[in-house]
C-alpha cells in the first residue's frame, strides 16, 4: 500500500513538511490557492515595479541546514548566499534621508541612538531577549514533539537532544 498525504498551502513550512514526507517515501501532494509557491515569500508586480515580500533577513542559519541534512542534502549546494552591506535600507515618506542597518550591533546601537535617545540600548537589550528566546526554542521545543499537553510536562535531559524534527520521525 502506498502511503499518501496533502499539504495545504506551498509556504516554505508547507514545502518543508512536502519535502520530508516525500524523502520518508511517501506520495505527496501539495495544494495551494495562489498561482505559484511560496507562501509569504513571494513578489508581485503593480505599474511596471516588482515588490519583494520576503524575508529580508536569513535568520536561524542552523535550522535550514539541519532541514537539508534531514533531507540528505546540503544547504551550499542550493543556496548561494552573500552578505550585504549594508543589510538593509529603510525609507522614509517626504525624508530624504535614508537608514541603513548594517547587522552590527555597534553600528546599528548608533543610528537607533541618534533617532531617538536611549533607543541603542533597547535595541541591545531586544537582541539579548531575542537570543534567549531562540536558545530556549531551539533547545527545548524545535526538536521534540509534542503529541499530547502532558509532553510539555515532562522533564528532558538538557544536554540531549532528541533527533526529531516533528510528528514526521513517528510517520
Amino acid at each position: 500500500m502506498n502511503k499518501k498525504v496533502v499539504v495545504i498551502g506551498s509556504g516554505i513550512g508547507g514545502l518543508g513538511a512536502a519535502g520530508l514526507f516525500a524523502k520518508k517515501g511517501y506520495e505527496v501532494t501539495v495544494l495551494e490557492k495562489n498561482s505559484h509557491p511560496g507562501g509569504r515569500a513571494n513578489t508581485f508586480e503593480h505599474d511596471g515595479f516588482r515588490f519583494d515580500t520576503g524575508p529580508s533577513w536569513y535568520l536561524a542559519p542552523d535550522l535550514f541546514e539541519h532541514y537539508f541534512k534531514l533531507l540528505g542534502e546540503k544547504i551550499s549546494d542550493h543556496l548561494d548566499l552573500a552578505r550585504l552591506e549594508p543589510s538593509y535600507r529603510i525609507f522614509f515618506k517626504d525624508d530624504p534621508e535614508d537608514v541603513d542597518i548594517h547587522s552590527n550591533i555597534d553600528v546599528d546601537s548608533k543610528t537607533f541612538e541618534s533617532i531617538e535617545p536611549g533607543a541603542g540600548d533597547k535595541l541591545r537589550a531586544y537582541l539579548n531577549q531575542s537570543e534567549y528566546q531562540y536558545q530556549v526554542a531551539t533547545q527545548h521545543f524545535m526538536y521534540k514533539n509534542y503529541d499530547t499537553v502532558f509532553d510539555f510536562f515532562t522533564k528532558r535531559d538538557d544536554d540531549r537532544r532528541t533527533e526529531t524534527l516533528c510528528l514526521l520521525e513517528n510517520a
